[in-house]
């Protein structure tokens, strides 16, 4: 099968790129930088070119609303007529709000969903994405504190089950993938100040009445991943 990544260099687009290639499939990178297949999801140039013949299109791409919403409109336009089959990334819990950004995704998810030859896997926050947000705050030696719950995933997790949607080992159109525990934002901060021994005075953090309240979260995701906060932590981040 040949896979086209779009975003393929980026935290979620390279475990993709290396699980499909493992599987035994064919792949395409793309992005605006690609050397052998340069597009721009917010334009279109590129897209019709970058993905003739291809059986299949993962898009992880990140990036503003132009990218995410106006991109995926450009995206199913130029798979319409060969009528290629679409896979997309989105958030557990971006439809009910709180953030901007995940209004953006939402906006996405709906495009896709309009479209039957669209399916959607979507996932809580990555380590690394939390890391980051509590990283900031710990080089002023702060640890933010809210009982917000997260539920943090590997990216390789996701990864692997957007390569079983893309080549037909896993059904649906929505696929939910979420970390194996949750925990709140305030743990978090304490499991990371324990192993880097940075961000130990309290910073209590707003969070949005959603996020708060677990929408963030799930009890009845498809898939659970395998790797705890805590052990990607001591496993050296």
């Amino acid at each position: 099968m040949e896979i086209s990544v779009i975003g393929a260099t980026g935290t979620l687009g390279r475990p993709v790129v290396r699980l499909a290639r493992e599987r035994g499939h064919t792949v395409r990178e793309l992005g605006r930088s690609s050397p052998t297949y340069p597009v721009d999801l917010a334009t279109g140039a590129g897209l019709a070119e970058a993905l003739a013949g291809c059986d299949v299109v993962v898009d992880v791409s990140q990036g503003p609303r132009e990218t995410l919403v106006d991109g995926t409109r450009n995206l199913l336009a130029a798979t319409a007529e060969a009528g290629t089959p679409v896979v997309g990334v989105s958030i557990v819990g971006c439809r009910e709000g709180g953030l901007r950004y995940y209004g953006i995704k939402a906006e996405q998810e709906e495009l896709l969903l309009a479209c039957p030859r669209a399916r959607v896997v979507a996932a809580t926050q990555f380590h690394q994405l939390l890391d980051g947000l509590l990283g900031s705050a710990a080089r002023y030696g702060f640890g933010l504190r809210s009982g917000a719950p997260f539920q943090p995933v590997l990216p390789d997790d996701v990864a692997a089950v957007l390569v079983d949607v893309a080549d037909g080992t896993r059904a649906g159109r929505v696929t939910t993938v979420v970390g194996p525990r949750k925990v709140t934002l305030t743990d978090l901060s304490r499991h990371r100040a324990r192993v880097t021994g940075h961000g130990r005075v309290p910073l209590p953090l707003p969070a949005p009445r959603p996020i708060r309240s677990g929408s963030l979260t799930s009890d009845a995701a498809d898939v659970i991943g395998t790797t705890t906060w805590e052990q990607w932590l001591r496993a050296g981040r």
